[in-house]
C-alpha cells in the first residue's frame, strides 16, 4: 500500500504539478495578451472619440463664428441692394420725367 501511495505521490509531484504549472503559465500569458489587446482597443476608442468630438466642436464653432455671420451679412447686403436698386429705379424714372418735361418745353418754345 505504501508503494502505491509513494507512486501516486511521485506521479503527483513530478507529472501533475508541473502540468498544472505549465497550464497556469500558458493561461496567464493568454490572459495577459487579451488584457493588452483590450487596453489597446480602449486607447484606440478613446482617440477616435477625441477626434470625433474635436471635429464636431470644430464644425459647431465654424458654423457659429463664420457661417452664421456670413449668412446674416449676405442677407443684409441683399436687402440693402434691393433698397438701393429701388431708389435708383425711382431716380431713373424721375430723370426720365424731367427730361421728357424739359424736352417738351424746349419743343414748345
Amino acid at each position: 500500500m505504501s508503494a502505491e501511495v509513494g507512486g501516486i505521490a511521485l506521479l503527483l509531484k513530478y507529472v501533475w504539478l508541473p502540468l498544472i504549472g505549465l497550464l497556469g503559465w500558458f493561461t496567464k500569458g493568454y490572459l495577459n495578451r487579451l488584457d493588452e489587446r483590450l487596453t489597446a482597443f480602449e486607447h484606440k476608442v478613446g482617440v477616435l472619440e477625441m477626434e470625433l468630438s474635436k471635429n464636431y466642436y470644430d464644425k459647431i464653432e465654424i458654423q457659429q463664428h463664420i457661417v452664421i455671420p456670413l449668412q446674416t451679412s449676405i442677407t443684409e447686403t441683399r436687402q440693402e441692394l434691393k433698397a438701393q436698386s429701388t431708389v435708383l429705379s425711382e431716380i431713373h424714372s424721375d430723370l426720365r420725367l424731367v427730361t421728357h418735361t424739359l424736352l417738351k418745353e424746349d419743343t414748345k418754345s
